[in-house]
């Protein structure tokens, strides 16, 4: 099984979100892409894997909380998975990747949570990508 980084972009399936969407899965990244309506991103999803890339379509309004915690559950299930009692209990196969490290730890995302927050003023940023060791660049 290859595991690759995520990119999850809400409100794909438009000017702006497609062009998104297209530079993360060229770059070799799963697309996750979202908006209110799965059935718009069809055609934005066909075109990602006529390509040779991954994508997964999801429907979420992120207007509403509970929505994107869904998502996030939904996605950290099926495409970058935590090490967390869902993953353990559902996806046993996932779940053996921990030995390998290839899941993420709760405990280091926090740790790069606090880093993002308190970085130095001469070398600040607003991101952070947090991939297991055994994922390819």
């Amino acid at each position: 099984m290859t595991h690759t980084a995520a990119a999850l972009i809400i409100g794909a399936g438009n000017a702006t979100g497609d062009a998104i969407v297209r530079k993360f899965a060229k770059a070799g990244y799963t697309a996750c892409v979202t908006r209110r309506s799965a059935d718009k991103l069809q055609i934005l999803k066909q075109k990602i894997e006529s390509d040779g890339a991954l994508c997964h379509a999801f429907a979420s309004d992120a207007r509403k909380e509970e929505e994107v915690l869904a998502l996030a559950d939904q996605i950290e299930s099926t495409v970058g998975p935590i090490d967390t009692a869902l993953i353990r209990d559902n996806f046993p196969e996932r779940y053996a990747l921990k030995a390998q490290d290839g899941i993420l730890k709760p405990e280091h995302i926090a740790d790069a949570y606090l880093m993002l927050h308190q970085p130095p003023r001469d070398a600040w940023t607003h991101e952070q990508d947090l991939p297991p060791y055994m994922e390819k660049f």
